[in-house]
């Protein structure tokens, strides 16, 4: 699958995917002097962007636990991030027909500041999810979160969807930020 993605895009159309993903699979695969997390964390605009916030936010961020140990909420792990498509069948599938939506696929991997919501069932596989980034809010200049809408598929019901709100009011919550819902 990683290598289909990258086929899926050489093309003219996405050839721009193409660096960008050798640095991030040379990053997985232990062939780069950086990690998959210092490419998030550490490149010069990731950095950027998350230096615009409060350490106290930022390190439990970075971290996946507050200062007192709790484990927040949500997955920033890259096969997690990479499986978002094909384990919600949505439109980041590794498939030519979504080769126009799911080329930001490659936003999630690589940027910092996404984490994604959601459970996953007993094969591993995250049916319910929802993206949630932290960026700043253009008027108060503070940091939120932002949650996009739920995407859902296979079994759970509406419960499935609210665990996802449950799991980002707690996010919030950790982090002490308002959460923006789409």
């Amino acid at each position: 699958l990683l290598f289909d993605y990258y086929r899926v895009h050489n093309t003219a159309f996405t050839k721009d995917v193409h660096a960008p993903y050798r640095r991030f699979l040379r990053g997985l695969l232990g062939a780069s002097e950086e990690t998959t997390d210092q490419i998030r964390i550490c490149d010069p605009c990731n950095r950027r962007h998350l230096e615009r916030f409060p350490p106290e936010v930022i390190r439990p961020w970075i971290e996946g636990r507050t200062a007192s140990g709790e484990v927040l909420p949500g997955y920033s792990d890259p096969q997690t991030l990479f499986m978002l498509g094909e384990d919600a069948q949505s439109c980041m599938m590794v498939k030519p027909r979504q080769r126009n939506t799911n080329r930001a696929l490659l936003s999630f991997l690589l940027h910092g500041n996404v984490r994604v919501l959601g459970a996953k069932d007993s094969s591993g596989k995250l049916r319910t999810r929802a993206v949630v980034k932290l960026l700043e809010d253009k008027d108060t200049r503070r940091p939120i979160l932002y949650v996009e809408s739920p995407v859902h598929v296979g079994g759970g019901g509406p419960d499935a969807v609210l665990e996802v709100y449950d799991q980002a009011a707690e996010l919030g919550s950790a982090l002490g930020l308002p959460v923006v819902y789409t």
